[in-house]
């Protein structure tokens, strides 16, 4: 969600923006994958069984993330719950801005986790690189050892990233 948060501004407000830098990233509005959204709901409704689920496919999206990280962020899932995780993915589901991400002003550079795809098979790799040529000059980068959130799982390499895109500004 904050990369859509952070491209929509950028949009908005290009003389306010030196640079963006997106993680997991998307432009275009999309169908869920088939009960992504539903479970969420049986597990806010109290089914223990799609609850289970959805905090292990949680869990499953950190397999990179330091453990006792994972676990400190895991106690923020079961605070907040699934109810609101599915608003934001179904808010997120429904946003795009493929209509003018070609007008993006500040240079971009996008980073995908290569284990990403395997918890989300909706951002497969041909989506990053229409993202990467929709935008002109846009710099896309696959890091290894990481998934979903990039800069948590792997922040030596992500930092590197950054500190080079920097660099280039």
């Amino acid at each position: 969600m904050g990369s859509a948060i952070a491209l929509q501004y950028g949009l908005d407000y290009p003389e306010e923006v030196r640079a963006l830098v997106l993680t997991t990233a998307g432009f275009k509005a999309s169908l869920p994958p088939p009960g992504r959204l539903e479970l969420r709901l049986k597990a806010a409704a109290g089914d223990q069984d799609a609850y289970n689920d959805w905090f292990e496919f949680n869990r499953g999206a950190m397999k990179w993330v330091e453990p006792e990280f994972r676990e400190y962020l895991m106690e923020r899932h079961r605070e907040v719950g699934p109810l609101s995780q599915h608003n934001d993915l179904k808010t997120l589901f429904a946003w795009g801005v493929e209509d003018r991400v070609g007008t993006l002003k500040p240079p971009l550079l996008l980073v995908r986790g290569t284990d990403d795809f395997n918890n989300n098979p909706r951002t497969a790799p041909q989506r990053d690189d229409e993202f990467q040529k929709a935008v002109p000059g846009a710099k896309l980068v696959f890091m290894e050892r990481a998934g979903h959130f990039p800069a948590t799982e792997n922040p030596t390499v992500f930092n590197k990233l950054l500190e080079d895109f920097i660099a280039t500004l």
